[in-house]
């Protein structure tokens, strides 16, 4: 588990420094987000610490206005077709990528969720249920 704290901390610091600095605990994100993990790993087969790593980098350890605000901890978009884990949209303003790597702001709806197991429980299922990460899953239990 010190290696997985570690290595996430490393990460986060890495793609989020400004996030990582409003970030208490690490462990204690950690130990917040493994048993929202374990369910979504449960019900849908997404490994725990991948769940947990994209979680820190999506809501930048909990802190993110869109995660406070609305419990969404991976940032899923609000589309046609709702989850039956969302209460809602919320629409804030999001930094979006061109194809050639340069960036522009955009407002963007986001999934609301009554709690924050339901956020992890959608990030399953939309992996799950995706035909373009179904490879992944050969991989859930590989170390590597």
């Amino acid at each position: 588990m010190a290696v997985l704290i570690a290595l996430l901390t490393t990460l986060a610091t890495m793609a989020f420094p400004a996030a990582t600095a409003q970030a208490a605990d690490s462990a204690a994100y950690i130990a917040f987000a493994a048993p929202l993990a374990k369910a979504e790993r449960a019900k849908y087969g997404v490994p725990a610490s991948v769940s947990i790593a994209q979680s820190i980098l999506e809501s930048g350890w909990g802190a993110s206005k869109l995660t406070t605000a609305a419990n969404s901890y991976f940032g899923i978009k609000c589309g046609t077709t709702a989850s039956p884990y969302q209460t809602g949209c919320y629409s804030i303003s999001s930094l979006e990528y061109y194809a050639n790597g340069s960036s522009y702001s955009q407002v963007s709806a986001f999934r609301v969720y009554a709690t924050p197991g339901d956020s992890f429980l959608d990030h399953g299922l939309l992996l799950s249920s995706r035909s373009w990460y179904a490879p992944a899953f050969s991989y859930t239990d590989n170390p590597d």
